[in-house]
Order: structure tokens, then C-alpha cells, then sequence
């Protein structure tokens, strides 16, 4: 399975997530992060760029992601931005907050529209069974890669749904994982824009509330890039854009 790498010939007005009227939230690991410490610095807030008030914060101080401190003249992080959570000793974990600083979840309704995730990172180990998003109210909902066979699960509802993929992940390698639902509950997954072999019914909401980890357990190893939330199934040509626009703005150097 080959990572994020091709080559995109940029358009006259270069296509923006924004562009599609469902985006429901957007976190890139180039914008909207505030840090603290030194070194690698750690992650005190993370913001959503749509201006929505959404962002994520470490429940503790001990249990903060890191991303790298050079920073460009207009605040964003230069060079190769990207949010690094270590599952050793007290593991990293990102709660999702509001702008009045309430904790939150996104609520993703099969029945309005469908739903799309797309999630650019890197795991450790892709066959070590940790979560990259979930809920930290309760177990019922999560993406995870799952250990053993080449797998991911989609868990939404308190229904775990495997997803096979054609051959296994290079480790310490960004790719781009997405999940799409339709009004039905058809979902399908996607790697590096590839569908996977499987597609479940699943008729269950999708509930978001935490990035790193799902109820506080499965925490992942690995560094996140961006993640990019419809409240809508995209078309095809949409699905297209987004991962053109991950292709040209995210890059896959580590």
C-alpha cells in the first residue's frame, strides 16, 4: 500500500475543504495550535481553522501530544507540522472542547445527510489495536487500526464493524484514512483515496468527542496531520478534492 506522495498540478483557485458547505470541523496540524515548554513543544490547544469554536485540549498536563516549535511569521508551524502522541507512561489524549470551553462531542446523524472523517497520520505499529478517534463518554464509538490481518474498525453505535485492507501499512508512514456514510448506514473506507475491500450497513450515529483515544483506553502511538469532518456523505468528486487538497498541502515527509 503506497503512503501519501503524488504529485498535484494546482488550479487557478486551489480547492479548500471549506469549499464543501458540510464541513463540520477541520484540524491541521499547521494552524491553530498553541504550545507550550521547549524542545518539541506540547499541544495546550488545538483549533478548529473553520472559526467554529471547536478545539482540543489535553485533559492533563502529563497526557499532552508535542509538535515541533519553528513557527512561521503568521503562526503556523514551518517545516513538517504534525501532532506526536506517545501511549508510554501516562498516554497523550485530546479532548474536544466548545467555544464557551465546555467539553463537546460532534454528533455525526446517518439519517441528515450521511457523514465523511478523513484522518492523515502515522502509527508506530499499525498492528497494535489503538484508536486515532472515539468518545470519551463511553466505548460505544471509534476509528481504530486494529492489530493482526491488515484491519481497521469503524465502531459507531456500539457496533464494530472490520474493514480488510489489501496489504499491509508501511509503519511510521502518514496515510489518509477515511470512513464515508451514506443515509442508509452503507459506509465505506478509503486508504490513500483506495476503497477498501469491505463496506458494513451501520444505521448508528457517529459521536467524535475525543482525537488520540476512545473512552480513555486504546491510545494511540503515532503523529497526526489533519482531520477533516463532514456532517454529509461527499460525492465522488468531492472524496477527490479533499484528498487532492491532503496530497498538495499536508506532504507525507516525516
Amino acid at each position: 500500500m503506497l503512503g501519501l506522495g503524488s504529485s498535484l498540478t494546482n488550479s487557478t483557485k486551489p480547492f479548500q475543504p471549506n469549499d464543501i458547505s458540510s464541513l463540520k470541523a477541520h484540524f491541521s496540524a499547521g494552524y491553530g495550535i498553541e504550545k507550550g515548554g521547549t524542545g518539541d513543544a506540547f499541544v495546550t490547544k488545538w483549533k478548529d481553522v473553520t472559526g467554529s469554536g471547536f478545539y482540543l485540549k489535553s485533559p492533563a498536563a502529563n497526557s499532552r501530544p508535542t509538535v515541533p516549535t519553528v513557527s512561521a511569521a503568521d503562526g503556523s508551524i514551518s517545516g513538517n507540522p504534525q501532532v506526536t502522541f506517545d501511549n508510554a507512561n501516562d498516554a497523550d489524549v485530546l479532548d474536544l472542547f466548545d467555544a464557551a470551553n465546555d467539553p463537546v462531542s460532534i454528533l455525526l446523524d446517518t439519517d441528515q445527510g450521511g457523514w465523511s472523517v478523513f484522518v492523515v497520520y502515522t502509527a508506530d505499529n499499525w498492528d497494535d489495536g489503538k484508536i486515532v478517534v472515539g468518545n470519551g463518554a463511553n466505548a460505544n464509538d471509534h476509528i481504530l487500526h486494529k492489530s493482526g490481518a491488515n484491519t481497521f474498525q469503524l465502531k459507531a453505535g456500539g457496533t464494530a464493524k472490520d474493514f480488510s485492507l489489501a496489504g499491509a501499512l508501511t509503519d511510521d508512514r502518514f496515510q489518509c484514512i477515511a470512513f464515508t456514510a451514506d443515509t442508509n448506514g452503507l459506509t465505506r473506507m478509503y486508504v490513500d483515496n483506495v476503497l477498501a475491500n469491505d463496506t458494513e450497513t451501520n444505521t448508528a450515529d457517529f459521536t467524535i468527542s475525543q482525537v488520540g483515544a476512545g473512552n480513555d483506553t486504546g491510545n494511540m502511538k503515532g503523529s497526526i496531520k489533519e482531520i477533516i469532518i463532514f456532517d454529509s456523505e461527499l460525492t465522488t468528486q468531492q472524496r477527490n478534492s479533499v484528498y487532492n487538497y491532503v496530497l498538495y498541502y499536508v506532504g507525507t515527509s516525516q
